[in-house]
């Protein structure tokens, strides 16, 4: 769509868990204010980490960090409030129980109400990459449980069609894995729905939860994971990242109908952009070019000049 011819976004509503007992956004900017340490050692409920740690990353069958991100209570999950019974409550992955909860947070949080959602034109976006919860039913342990609620339980897809299905939406539905930029992807695609006329409002989130150590042996093994148990981020002493456990889910509508509403608008999006690396040392190596090129390129569909400015502004750009 023609950018002259489309309308900003505004985002109205917000609903997120994170580590450090984050349950809210305001929880959310009070961590990041008071710049606290939301890591901690990997809990007794995901594995026995002692038993698997060696401090050489080379060392088979082991993993040399035990530290991470984890959000308390990621087995709780009110059930009979979206109309689940306990069996298949039971199958679903916590990160789909998560995302529908966060849902309903985020539709009160911008004031919205479910009779108006019910029939709509809202599209649902999830960034997702994790599927721990489905590995683990289909152990040789768990696979006398296996039932009717299993496959749907832990399909990847059912994130974000659990969301339509709840409210009785009719736009797009889909998830997408992008790895780590899965969930800004998810708005990417969320703010195109609107601006392409396939949807009214939208959700857009993402969400990942560490339940088997698998994964993080296998980061571990690639030499990923800070040896130091902490991520730096934008700073000269980064050796790696600490992976976490997260979720949110925004609610994002044209900022006109928003201002309408006398909606909270949190943010503000005129535009993104999105690329990929191509051919780097190796895949998962970054393309530093490619990465200048898709912030032009978001700032071009923002209609934001980015040549213009005074020689004090160029200088520290």
């Amino acid at each position: 769509m023609d950018r002259n011819k489309r309308e900003p976004l505004a985002i109205v509503g917000i609903g997120c868990r994170f580590p450090g007992d984050v349950t809210n956004p305001e929880e959310f900017w009070k961590l990041i204010v008071e710049k606290s340490d939301a890591l901690s050692d990997i809990p007794v409920d995901r594995w026995d980490s002692n038993a698997l740690f060696a401090p050489d990353f080379k060392q088979a069958g082991k993993i040399s960090v035990n530290r991470g991100g984890f959000i308390k209570d990621i087995d709780k999950f009110d059930a009979a409030f979206f109309g689940i019974s306990p069996l298949e409550a039971q199958r679903m992955d916590p990160q789909q129980r998560m995302l529908l909860e966060l849902s309903y947070e985020a539709v009160e949080n911008g004031g919205l109400t479910i009779d108006e959602l019910d029939g709509s034109r809202t599209s649902v976006f999830i960034g997702i990459s994790s599927h721990d919860y489905g590995d683990l039913q289909n152990t040789p342990v768990e696979k006398v449980n296996i039932g009717a609620h299993t496959n749907l339980g832990s399909a990847l897809c059912i994130t974000a069609n659990r969301i339509s299905y709840f409210y009785n939406l009719k736009g797009p539905s889909f998830a997408l894995d992008t790895a780590c930029s899965s969930s800004l992807n998810a708005v990417h695609m969320a703010c195109r729905s609107i601006w392409e006329k396939d949807a009214d409002l939208s959700f857009a989130g993402g969400v990942n939860a560490i339940l088997k150590p698998e994964p993080q042996m296998g980061f571990s093994k690639g030499g990923f994971l800070s040896p130091d148990g902490k991520c730096y981020a934008f700073d000269s002493r980064a050796n790696g990242y600490i992976r976490s456990e997260g979720a949110g889910v925004i609610i994002i509508k044209p900022l006109s109908r928003a201002q309408k509403d006398n909606d909270i608008i949190y943010a503000v999006i005129r535009g993104s952009g999105i690329n990929q690396d191509g051919t780097t040392n190796g895949i998962s190596v970054p393309n530093p070019i490619a990465q200048q090129e898709m912030i032009r390129m978001a700032y071009k569909d923002a209609g934001v000049d980015i040549e213009a400015g005074n020689a004090l502004v160029e200088r520290i750009k």
